[in-house]
């Protein structure tokens, strides 16, 4: 299990969104995540400490069980198990074609021997942009 440090911050304002991505300088990557977090109809995953997300990138796709955030000053720390499947994988998944609970992967192992065999559903999707610039 890994651990995954966030720090968010609320610039407020798309200005001050625009003010910082001038200061980072031009972006070399852009890359468009489809994201999806699953959960039993009760709950049982939430209530159990865990969040199931599929994600896929441009080019390849992740399974992710993440614990619930610890607030540590700015930054939230989340214990995680993370998986990589393919894009394609990861597509048939957030297109309900491929049910996420039959993929061979740790997160998935983890959940499963832990809670027994769940009916997960989609709780919520979204679309995310993930900028990457070269550091001054």
């Amino acid at each position: 299990m890994s651990r995954e440090i966030e720090i968010k911050l609320n610039l407020g304002s798309f200005t001050n969104y625009l003010k910082l991505m001038g200061f980072l300088g031009q972006t070399e990557k852009e890359e468009r995540h489809l994201n999806a977090f699953f959960d039993t109809e009760d709950r049982k995953l939430s209530a159990a400490g865990w969040a199931l997300r599929v994600r896929a990138e441009n080019h390849r796709g992740l399974v992710t069980i993440k614990s619930i955030a610890k607030e540590t000053g700015s930054a939230f720390i989340r214990q995680e198990i993370e998986a990589e499947i393919s894009r394609s994988e990861a597509l048939d998944v957030l297109a309900l074609q491929v049910d996420v609970m039959d993929l061979p992967v740790l997160p998935v192992e983890y959940l499963t021997a832990k809670l027994g065999r769940l009916e997960v559903m989609i709780l919520v999707k979204f679309e995310n942009l993930r900028k990457r610039s070269s550091s001054r």
